[in-house]
C-alpha cells in the first residue's frame, strides 16, 4: 500500500469515527429520558436541604399527571420537557459529557449558569414549582405519599378534600 493511500485512509477512518461519536452523543441528547434529567436537577438542587425527597412525594409521578391534564397548556409541558434537553446539551457545550455523569460541583456550577439565562431560570423555576405542588397536592393525585409533605409543614389541608381525579 502506498503510503498516500495509507494517510487518505487513516484521515477518513479518523473522520469518520469522530462523526460517528458526536451522532452517538446528539442521539443520547434526543433520545433520553427526559424524567430522569429533571429528577436528577430537583434532586440536585434539594440535596442540602431538609424537604421530602422526590420519591417520598412520588414527585415525577405527578409530573407525570401533569403531562396527562388537559388543563395545563401544553406549550408549558413542552417547555419542561425541552428544559430537560437544553440542560443536558448545556452540559456537553460546557463539560462535554451527559449532566447525569456531572460531579455535583459540575452540577451546581451548570445549574447557576444556565440560571442566567432566560430559559433557564424560568425552567428552574417551574422544576421547584411542581416539587411544591407535589408536596402541597392531596394524595388523591398520586403524589404527597402518606401525606408527607403536609406532615413535614405541618399543614392542614383545606375541607372539603377532592373525591375523585379529574383530569
Amino acid at each position: 500500500m502506498k503510503r498516500r493511500n495509507f494517510v487518505f485512509l487513516a484521515i477518513a477512518g479518523g473522520s469518520s469515527f469522530i462523526i460517528g461519536s458526536k451522532l452517538i452523543q446528539n442521539s443520547k441528547v434526543n433520545d433520553m429520558d427526559e424524567y430522569l434529567y429533571i429528577k436528577t436537577t430537583l434532586t440536585h438542587m434539594l440535596s442540602s436541604s431538609t424537604m421530602p425527597s422526590l420519591s417520598s412525594l412520588n414527585t415525577l409521578g405527578y409530573f407525570k399527571l401533569i403531562q396527562a391534564d388537559m388543563r395545563i397548556s401544553q406549550s408549558k409541558k413542552d417547555f419542561i420537557f425541552s428544559g430537560a434537553r437544553w440542560v443536558n446539551e448545556s452540559s456537553f457545550e460546557m463539560f462535554d459529557r451527559d449532566f447525569l455523569l456531572l460531579s455535583s460541583d459540575e452540577k451546581e456550577t451548570l445549574l447557576q449558569d444556565i440560571s442566567m439565562y432566560k430559559w433557564g431560570d424560568n425552567w428552574l423555576y417551574n422544576l421547584y414549582t411542581f416539587y411544591f405542588e407535589s408536596m402541597f397536592s392531596d394524595p388523591l393525585y398520586g403524589s404527597n405519599i402518606n401525606k408527607i409533605g403536609w406532615k413535614h409543614l405541618d399543614f392542614e389541608p383545606g375541607f372539603p378534600r377532592p373525591t375523585k381525579v379529574n383530569v
